[in-house]
């Protein structure tokens, strides 16, 4: 089948498709602790390292969702360059820890956007934004996932994973974190 953004298609909300919205995002716990999506739904994120998924929550329908439409136009307006030293990391929030700290994992991944950004941008420290989710998802990353065991991606303990930190982030803004979760949440703006 074609690519199409699950989250959140307003078409799905619909009282005869909410059922089919809520399979494609139901997830499934493997034996060793791990989620995967149920038999038949692949996810990709959009355009990672891009700004293309933060642009508009819902990009079809981008003028009543611009979540960060207004900040990075602005960005751009001071010579911010989208795919340059203005960059984005999205993630599938359905997962968890187990997943991101993975080799290969998001948390990988996101390890070497911020060190590909620098590079490309002459060693000047990246200035980092998380919106919602993901802030306690960043805040995640810096305090476990980078202290963690270099065969997995850390840095290998908290001195190296400090270094790291000092070589590569000038400072981070949590906009709007939702420290304790939005589970409960999301069912209830979908289900009523």
């Amino acid at each position: 089948g074609e690519w199409y953004f699950l989250w959140l298609d307003v078409g799905e909300m619909l009282p005869l498709k909410i059922k089919c919205f809520w399979d494609h995002m139901t997830m499934r716990t493997l034996p060793n602790g791990t989620t995967t999506n149920v038999e038949g739904v692949n996810t990709q994120v959009y355009d990672y390292g891009g700004v293309g998924a933060v642009r508009c929550a819902i990009p079809k329908h981008c003028n009543g969702t611009k979540s960060m439409y207004d900040l990075l136009d602005a960005l751009e307006g001071v010579g911010y360059t989208a795919g340059l030293d203005l960059r984005a990391a999205p993630y599938d929030w359905r997962t968890g820890p187990t997943e991101w700290n993975a080799p290969g994992g998001d948390f990988q991944k996101l390890k070497t956007l911020i060190e590909d950004t620098v590079a490309r941008n002459g060693g000047r420290r990246a200035r980092l934004i998380s919106l919602s989710l993901g802030g306690p998802y960043f805040h995640l990353f810096l305090t476990r996932y980078l202290a963690g065991d270099v065969a997995n991606g850390g840095c290998g303990g908290a001195e190296a994973a400090q270094q790291w930190k000092d070589a590569h982030i000038e400072n981070w803004v949590a906009l709007s974190s939702l420290w304790n979760g939005v589970s409960l949440a999301a069912h209830m703006l979908t289900a009523g």
